[in-house]
């Protein structure tokens, strides 16, 4: 249910950030996920607090300048879009990145499930990107 409702929010943000359009600035747009994403998982730190570690640090440290970016990127090209239906099928290749890493990192392999829940969204998404191409673009 959980994956399900973060699914659901970010939708809702992706629709957000398309509704403004070029009227606000992206850093603020990143910034509020940011803040937005502080704000929901402070319930949760109290109970589940461990110290990280000077490396954990670093490693924080680096992620949040790759999603800094990763974020700016996304807000931009949700931005100049004709239709955010263009832009997030993109991100379907996060499936496959997850994926990738999660073999590397973790030495996790897929299941079957895994593989045909990925492939139907993948098509989902490589058709939604085809039928966006196909219509003329309203600006």
């Amino acid at each position: 249910l959980l994956v399900m409702f973060s699914a659901f929010v970010y939708s809702c943000s992706v629709l957000v950030i398309r509704r403004i359009g070029p009227n606000e600035s992206r850093p603020f747009m990143a910034m509020s996920a940011a803040i937005m994403s502080i704000v929901v998982a402070l319930p949760w730190l109290a109970s589940h607090y461990i110290a990280p570690t000077l490396y954990e640090w670093g490693l924080f440290v680096m992620m949040s300048v790759v999603v800094s970016i990763g974020l700016l990127c996304v807000s931009y090209g949700l931005q100049m879009a004709p239709s955010a239906a263009v832009v997030v099928p993109y991100h379907y290749t996060q499936i496959i990145w997850a994926a990738l890493l999660g073999y590397y990192i973790f030495h996790e392999v897929p299941n079957v499930e895994t593989m045909i829940g990925a492939g139907l969204i993948i098509l989902s998404g490589l058709y939604l990107i085809h039928s966006e191409t196909r219509r003329p673009i309203e600006f």
